[in-house]
């Protein structure tokens, strides 16, 4: 790793100086000192970056910090409380949360950003590293179980188009689990329905197939008594459920 930074050190060094001397705002700067600051000490990197450079990368990205995507908004939140500067890292980061939207259905969100096709907005990977900053800055917030049931719920009704946001939302969600102390945990799930009631485990390490179901034929179906279903269950996390009457009629 420090060999790979010797050599590309001077690379990015003559990217970042002409960036920064732009009058816009330089996204990759930003980025740039993030992944910097996620190794555990300079020593991985310091024959490529002194803390005097770091600091005016810092510099920078925060004097722009308002025209950056909520994206870059939390890789500059974490990178300034990694430098030290806790009171500007709540800044921007509740930025970014007051425009956070909660519903009890949906979870916690953020609206889509205009062009989502560019890296520093794409829309899943944006609300998966919110989750991740979430955890580092504010891990007591219950929003973050939202951001984690929009995600699920996205997955469910939607196919995400690239890997690079995939491993974003598992790193995130390894790390939620991790902490939530629901990694590795055994689930159980009861539904209760036609005046009976099913048990459903879900062990960690054994992946139990897709027909998890409960069927009731025509003839146990009772319609005052079985139109509510009950569903409940044990442990940490999320679980979805769904139910669907078939009928025909003349």
């Amino acid at each position: 790793v420090e060999r790979a930074w010797k050599y590309a050190g001077s690379d990015l060094r003559r990217d970042l100086d002409p960036c920064m001397a732009h009058n816009g705002t330089c996204e990759f700067v930003t980025f740039v000192n993030y992944v910097l600051s996620s190794y555990p000490d300079a020593g991985w990197y310091g024959g490529a970056f002194d803390a005097a450079y770091r600091k005016t990368l810092l510099d920078y990205s925060f004097r722009h910090w308002k025209e950056h995507s909520p994206f870059l908004k939390g890789q500059l939140a974490l990178t300034l409380k990694r430098m030290a500067r806790p009171k500007d890292a709540k800044l921007v980061w509740d930025s970014v949360m007051d425009a956070a939207k909660t519903d009890p259905d949906l979870g916690t969100y953020f609206a889509p950003e205009d062009r989502a096709w560019l890296w520093y907005n794409d829309t899943i990977e944006t609300q998966a590293f919110a989750l991740r900053v979430l955890a580092e800055l504010e891990p007591a917030d219950s929003r973050r179980h939202g951001l984690v049931q929009w995600l699920f719920l996205n997955k469910k009704l939607n196919q995400w188009k690239s890997t690079r946001a995939t491993s974003e939302v598992i790193y995130a969600l390894v790390w939620y689990l991790k902490k939530e102390g629901a990694l590795a945990a055994r689930e159980a799930v009861t539904v209760e329905v036609a005046s009976q009631k099913t048990t459903f485990a879900f062990e960690p390490d054994r992946y139990t197939g897709k027909r998890n179901q409960v069927v009731v034929p025509g003839d146990k179906i009772d319609p005052k008594r079985d139109s509510a279903i009950g569903v409940s269950k044990t442990g940490q996390g999320l679980t979805f459920a769904s139910a669907t009457w078939h009928f025909s009629t003349e």
